[in-house]
């Protein structure tokens, strides 16, 4: 997967227009293919002043909770 260590870095800085949106709701799901790999983008949707707060100095981020919840 470190080929990809690219395109993942660039994932906040870039509008992808050949994605598929699985689901528009409060949050967006992007399946992506890249180099043959299969991939879904989640994005978040932009939090209010409090929440800003809470994730930049009190809890994880929920980028960060959900990647150790699927690595248990």
């Amino acid at each position: 997967m470190n080929h990809l260590s690219g395109f993942i870095h660039e994932i906040p800085r870039q509008v992808y227009l050949k994605d598929t949106v699985i689901r528009d709701g409060r949050n967006i799901l992007r399946k992506q293919t890249i180099e043959g790999c299969a991939l879904v983008i989640k994005q978040y949707k932009k939090p209010n002043l409090f929440n800003r707060f809470m994730y930049s100095f009190i809890r994880r981020s929920k980028a960060r909770h959900s990647f150790e919840y699927v690595r248990n």
